[in-house]
């Protein structure tokens, strides 16, 4: 009669083997490994589980808690036979765990972290399934990204980019060159960090444009872009921290140097982090090898979402929601409709706020009708009422809503149908 339940059990323990499924179909021989490791390793933990409910469903926990698990056993033949039984299989089970968890840890623990990690439970923002950590790396990192990714660009005396991550990706950092040649980048795949390091050479005055962009509804809060630019004396042109939101969007970087007497290289690291549970990162990170100029080692940099040179002079009103009447607080954001590229060259929003205005100030942002976030921008305050951002924003033809961080002292009345009061200029 004993025998019945262990038969059950086993019965149990195949299915629990045959149910461990994925999501997605491997990429490649490595990952259809990692996969059947995944797989078996979540049955053999259901089946531990079972075996150890097995143990405690014939013995009460008073006498375990005096005696011990299994020295119960000794008190009946038949008992001890089927526990000596349910031991060996546990024995078994922990043994072949500790094979796969040494086996993981050789090959598979820098891309996609512990296995024991499959214990944890996270969301999943794109599906909205629920994954365990293992799952979800698995599911959306390839384990040798460099199969995918280019690994050389050819020389040229052009523009040349570099880049990490794809469209359609999490994230993605592009740094594009004028001036640079022999230029050479090499996947540099990590479990956190992953990126792409470049090298390559300039022999005069050298144009950099770096671009860093955060997907929207992917990351649990905002994004982190980091940005340095070391000189070939060793002083920092630029150490810069800023944030994506996590509705998505992106910043961008501007870079014009000119090479010094001496030689020596430029060091550049752009970087994007968020994106999803684990915080990885992606990264471009390298050297120009510069050649001896004629210059003082001169850099020019500007941090803008537009690199096109315009004259703020010929800009002309291109949006209005303010008027001359009463004002109340609580605006809501605008909407506008641009039918042409623009390029917005100012942007003022007004605080009347009971006369008090808000002089500490804050930041504006403009928001596409897919999503993507322009900014935000922290602004100059004018007379205590007005906030001004005045920069290049390059924008295509579309729908766009501006964002006020304050809205609790933004005017608007039933003239602006309660939307904030703002004047955007531009050409």
């Amino acid at each position: 009669m004993r025998s019945r339940p262990t038969s059950i059990l086993l019965a149990v323990m195949l299915f629990g083997i045959a149910a461990a499924g994925q999501t997605v179909a491997p990429r490649d021989a490595n990952e259809a490994e990692a996969w059947g490791i995944y797989r078996e390793y979540l049955a053999s933990k259901r089946s531990e589980a079972q075996l150890e409910a097995a143990v405690k469903s014939k013995f009460n926990d008073a006498t375990m808690a005096i005696v011990g698990v299994y020295g119960i056993f000794g008190a009946d033949s038949e008992a001890a036979a089927e526990g000596r039984a349910l031991k060996s299989r546990l024995d078994a089970l922990r043994v072949r765990q500790a094979e796969m968890l040494s086996k993981w840890d050789q090959k598979f623990y820098w891309r996609y972290g512990d296995l024991r990690w499959s214990s944890d439970r996270i969301k999943d923002v794109k599906t909205g399934r629920e994954m365990d950590r293992i799952e979800y790396a698995m599911t959306y990192f390839p384990f040798d990204p460099s199969k995918t990714n280019a690994t050389k660009t050819p020389a040229t005396t052009g523009g040349t980019t570099v880049a990490k991550g794809k469209p359609g990706d999490w994230g993605q950092v592009i740094i594009t060159f004028s001036g640079a040649v022999d230029l050479t980048s090499t996947d540099s795949p990590g479990w956190r960090n992953n990126g792409t390091v470049f090298k390559g050479k300039a022999a005069g005055p050298i144009k950099i444009n770096i671009e860093v962009i955060g997907k929207a509804d992917v990351s649990y809060e905002d994004y982190t872009v980091n940005l340095s630019i070391r000189a070939p004396d060793g002083k920092m042109i630029r150490n810069e921290k800023k944030s994506i939101p996590r509705s998505g969007g992106s910043v961008s970087y501007n870079l014009s140097y000119s090479p010094g007497s001496d030689a020596g290289d430029l060091e550049l690291k752009a970087s994007i982090t968020g994106g999803n549970p684990e915080y990885f990162t992606y990264y471009v990170s390298g050297r120009l090898s510069l050649a001896p100029g004629t210059g003082t080692g001169s850099a020019a940099t500007d941090l803008t979402e537009g690199p096109t040179p315009i004259d703020p002079a010929k800009a002309t009103e291109v949006f209005r929601s303010g008027n001359d009447y009463a004002v109340s607080n609580g605006g809501t954001p605008p909407t506008f409709v641009f039918s042409k590229p623009t390029t917005i060259t100012e942007i003022t929003s007004y605080h009347w706020n009971n006369g008090k205005g808000a002089p500490a100030g804050g930041t504006l942002s403009i928001r596409d009708q897919n999503g993507k976030v322009y900014g935000p921008w922290k602004v100059s305050v004018r007379n205590n009422y007005y906030w001004d951002v005045r920069r290049l924003i390059e924008l295509p033809p579309g729908t766009y809503t501006l964002y006020d961080s304050e809205p609790a002292t933004w005017s608007q009345n039933s003239v602006s149908g309660g939307k904030g009061m703002v004047i955007i200029k531009g050409i």
